[in-house]
């Protein structure tokens, strides 16, 4: 068993908990209020304003062009695109892109990006990788397993994030990146495998938390 694989299998039970959390339950059939949906659509631009600086570090860390161009690659979609479509959607719930970048980080989003950041600051791509890596897979997989299931919500909004997630893109992402984090595991000594795992395992957590966020509106 690969260094995924078994790391998956320590926290399938907390990731059971992410696929039934309330929040991505209402995304599915269309019940989420929208005022959760907005908070969680502004906590997750501070996110992803977070995510791109850690991978910036990722295309730093890289010891081959092939590696650089893939972090590099979605360092430009996210800045671009993403983002961009982000500021759209918002705009669709009433938050213009100043008040969007006004955003106050709620405790758990501060958690969760100091906690890649600190990864990302290691000097380490492995240990980068198995932090960003339950972010990647968990999004993943709820976008297929709601896809599978063929769920339609009413909701335009509802129905293009599970679409976005779905992607071959988004899937194609979390496949590549969840290879190398077993490739440069296998290069790594105990200690720094047992490093990994603590970090995997913490934003599992991070990752339920999040929706815990924006479910109970925190920071709100």
């Amino acid at each position: 068993m690969g260094f995924v694989d078994n790391a998956i299998a320590r926290c399938e039970e907390a990731w059971e908990r992410e696929l039934e959390h309330p929040f991505v339950c209402g995304i599915a059939d269309g019940t989420l209020s929208q005022e959760r949906f907005r908070h969680y659509l502004q906590q997750d631009f501070v996110f992803l304003v977070a995510y791109c600086r850690v991978l910036a570090f990722a295309v730093a860390y890289c010891e081959d062009l092939e590696k650089m161009e893939r972090f590099a690659g979605l360092l430009q979609a996210t800045l671009g695109e993403e983002m961009s479509l982000h500021r759209q959607v918002c705009e669709e719930y009433g938050i213009d892109a100043p008040t969007l970048e006004k955003t106050v980080p709620s405790p758990t989003c501060v958690a969760y990006t100091n906690h890649l950041l600190s990864a990302a600051k290691s000097g380490d791509l492995a240990l980068l990788c198995a932090a960003l890596l339950p972010c990647a897979v968990g999004y993943a997989r709820i976008g297929m397993r709601l896809a599978e299931t063929g769920v339609h919500p009413p909701v335009k909004a509802y129905r293009e994030w599970i679409a976005s997630y779905a992607s071959e893109p988004f899937q194609a992402w979390a496949e590549w990146l969840a290879n190398l984090t077993d490739r440069l595991a296998t290069t790594c000594d105990e200690a720094t495998r047992d490093r990994m795992h603590a970090l995997f395992a913490r934003s599992v957590d991070l990752e339920i938390r999040f929706w815990e966020m924006a479910w109970n509106l925190e920071g709100a």
